[in-house]
């Protein structure tokens, strides 16, 4: 999160996602505000319960989905994602050919997984994408 102007209004974004089980909005709110008050084992807690979040994430593009092939820019589209506004980074995708990658037609599954992996902003459109209400 090092380079974010704005850090509070990053903060609230997070931790108002909604159904958000309480350990995780503790953990990213951890995460996300910089405290001297915040003790070692409470970021290794919060470490714990975002890495189980993740998995979460990562197990709801496992869901068998109809089998259209897309590439990102028209998955993107399909669910009203802003490439370029809601993609911060594209850690999902082969950076060393990223043309090649964000061309190539994939799954549904295959781009919720990318997506999963990228860094992305919590838009309605994008929680919807991951079930998140």
């Amino acid at each position: 999160m090092e380079g974010i102007q704005d850090r509070k209004m990053v903060e609230t974004e997070f931790t108002t996602i909604v159904g958000l089980r309480p350990e995780i909005e503790e953990a990213i709110r951890i995460v996300t505000v910089k405290s001297p008050f915040v003790s070692e084992k409470q970021k290794e807690k919060a470490r714990i319960y975002l890495r189980k979040f993740h998995k979460y994430l990562l197990s709801l593009c496992d869901k068998p989905k109809e089998e259209i092939l897309l590439n990102a820019k028209e998955w993107c589209e399909k669910f009203g994602i802003d490439f370029d506004r809601d993609i911060e980074d594209l850690d999902g995708w082969d950076r060393k050919d990223l043309d090649r990658s964000l061309a190539e037609k994939i799954t549904e599954g295959e781009f919720r997984k990318r997506m999963a992996i990228s860094t992305v902003c919590f838009t309605d459109n994008v929680r919807k994408m991951f079930g998140i209400p």
